[in-house]
């Protein structure tokens, strides 16, 4: 489900089916003609196994918007499949090739159902006029909504949240001399029209071993600043990110603290977290760690609830997909290769689907370390060699299909 927000102010419980291709921020950019004035729909085969005409899907566009990357959302309802779509000034053919195109219409909202946010018994929640509802999010002391930012213990920072932004050395001046305090954090563009500012800014390198340590306590923001740009100090006049200033850094076990409730004794347990034993609970999404909603006693790990084929799969933390491929183990960039980490295994769809595989649009692969060289395909001078200094810390080459069952553990869905 996807939640928007309409012009009265309700809001509108959206299709889980979504195309991420057919928006340009909130302009559509992808029609199904030659004259570009039939919208297109252009969906993954995963999403389009379950489309036909008439079947609602929802566009969704990232943005930036009040200091946070959101997403915005049109519905639209599914025509015809087409062969092709087009977009850009002169309407000329995408370069969409994996996926299924479909002819749509923006759909009136008036067909979905609407909602309102409810704020009650620390947990907002989202509930329909027919009756449907679900709790969203957990709230802070100060009524904000908040998400758990720490895997263990997993504790509530609210969001929109910053980054310290330690790779710009920006000062709390604007007299050219880079002298003033460094006490900032960055985040994208910020209109002045938003009421929705963040509260907290992660200290230290967001993606490495500082993580969950200390939080910085953000103040107003930063209106006068100086920037060390090629060596030079200059005055940042058009920000490219939105500033911050620092009043405070405290510990984040100073944020309030979240209990993970599992319920369920089978092989896939339901996980949940609360304020405490008297707040209602929500499912366990990490707005910096992900779906953690679902824990599976095949090997005591948390996966993720997703269709692959005609199933749903609790697909573990440790797998990984990929719809396309970027690193190859020869000149001619024609055997795929996993960059970084160690899967557990692969799925591949789309772009990176074998002409062979069952189905038609998802496959399921082991791995093998790989440890020769490296090549990856550049759109302007073809295969090339990975230099050392941009390798990932490893790679697995894509080894025989796999049966999912032995892999991963499977959904039943019940309806009721």
């Amino acid at each position: 489900m996807r939640v928007l927000r309409d012009s009265d102010g309700r809001h509108r419980c959206l299709p889980r089916i979504t195309t991420d291709v057919t928006l340009n921020g909130d302009q559509i950019y992808l029609f199904a003609d030659a004259s570009c004035t039939t919208p297109a729909a252009y969906l993954s085969r995963r999403e389009a196994a379950d489309v036909q005409p008439g079947t609602y899907v929802t566009a969704v566009a990232e943005i930036n918007e009040c200091g946070a990357r959101r997403q915005l959302a049109v519905p639209m309802r599914a025509g015809e499949e087409v062969d092709a779509a087009y977009w850009g000034e002169g309407c000329s053919p995408s370069s969409y090739d994996s996926g299924r195109f479909f002819s749509a219409q923006i759909a009136d909202l008036d067909v979905f159902a609407a909602a309102d946010l409810v704020d009650a018994n620390g947990v907002r929640s989202i509930e329909a006029d027919d009756g449907a509802w679900e709790n969203l999010f957990l709230l802070d002391d100060d009524g904000r909504s908040c998400g758990p930012v720490r895997d263990n213990p997993p504790v509530c920072m609210a969001v929109p949240y910053a980054t310290e932004d330690s790779w710009t050395d920006c000062h709390m001046d604007n007299d050219l001399s880079c002298s003033g305090p460094t006490g900032a954090v960055s985040m994208p563009p910020v209109p002045d029209w938003c009421d929705e500012r963040p509260t907290y800014a992660f200290a230290g390198d967001f993606h490495g071993a500082d993580l969950g340590v200390q939080v910085h306590v953000l103040g107003a923001p930063a209106s006068e600043l100086s920037c060390v740009v090629d060596n030079e100090c200059v005055r940042n006049d058009e920000l490219t990110q939105y500033y911050f200033e620092i009043e405070d850094t405290i510990p984040i076990d100073q944020l309030p603290a979240l209990t993970r409730v599992e319920v369920g004794d089978g092989p896939v347990i339901a996980t949940f977290l609360g304020r405490d034993d008297a707040t209602p609970l929500v499912p366990a999404d990490g707005f910096y760690f992900g779906d953690q909603r679902w824990r599976t006693t095949r090997d005591d790990g948390t996966c993720a609830a997703t269709r692959l084929g005609d199933d749903y799969w609790c697909v573990p933390r440790s797998a990984r997909h990929y719809g396309k491929w970027y690193n190859y183990a020869d000149q001619a960039c024609s055997t795929p290769l996993v960059g970084s980490g160690t899967p557990a295994f692969v799925y591949l769809t789309d772009e990176a689907l074998p002409d062979d595989a069952p189905g038609g649009w998802v496959s399921f692969h082991a791995v093998e370390p790989w440890t020769g060289t490296v090549y990856k395909d550049d759109e302007f001078i073809g295969c090339t060699q990975v230099p050392e200094q941009e390798r990932y810390d490893s790679y697995h080459s894509v080894g025989e299909r796999i049966d999912p069952a032995t892999v991963m553990t499977r959904f039943e869905v019940v309806t009721e």
